[in-house]
């Protein structure tokens, strides 16, 4: 089993902040019971993954490299929790496109539901 410790990781708090935004924003999910967790998700993302650059860009942090199982020939990527944390593929990165694609789909469902608040 893998000896190395878990950690946060970026893309999926992403997604699970994006799916919780856009659920409020359709109606799926209660606004008065999710929207509170959903706003403390997103200044989460802010605050644990975000970090600017002297050149005045921002970088996403802590993002798994690699992510998926298989092929049925590399019996190395089981999916399980000794291949997540220590597999030889699998490494902690910035940027990477999972993360700054469901980073910018939460991101805009924040800023609508900010603006359908202006609106009440």
């Amino acid at each position: 089993m893998g000896t190395a410790p878990n950690y946060l990781e970026a893309s999926c708090s992403a997604i699970s902040t994006y799916s919780f935004l856009k659920g409020i924003r359709l109606g799926l999910l209660d606004k008065n019971t999710y929207l509170p967790t959903a706003k403390k998700a997103y200044q989460g993302l802010l605050t644990t993954f975000l970090r600017e650059k002297g050149s005045g860009k921002t970088d996403i942090i802590q993002t798994c490299a690699s992510a998926g199982l298989g092929p049925a020939k590399d019996l190395s990527r089981t999916g399980t929790i000794n291949y997540y944390l220590c597999g030889k593929d699998v490494g902690i990165t910035q940027n990477e496109g999972k993360v700054i694609g469901t980073f910018i789909l939460a991101s805009l469902e924040y800023e609508a539901l900010e603006k359908i608040g202006e609106q009440n």
